[in-house]
């Protein structure tokens, strides 16, 4: 499915209830988009995690006088 085809029916306000292809393309391709949001969030979370075990561990390193 192009791309430009995705954003005319993402863009678009109202759809025909009739075209029943068209409102169905709109509702794969408005979950699909949620899908890759919902991801990229995922993986910030995980990284915003990773960074501050990290740091916690570097800081209970440091309390205890530990060269690394």
């Amino acid at each position: 499915m192009s791309t430009v085809l995705i954003v005319s029916i993402l863009n678009c306000k109202k759809i025909e209830a009739q075209n029943k292809r068209l409102l169905e393309i709109r509702n794969k391709s408005l979950a699909e988009q949620k899908k890759v949001l919902r991801d990229q969030r995922k993986a910030m979370l995980k990284e915003k995690k990773e960074k501050s075990e990290t740091e916690a561990l570097l800081t209970a390193v440091k309390v205890c006088g530990t060269l690394i």
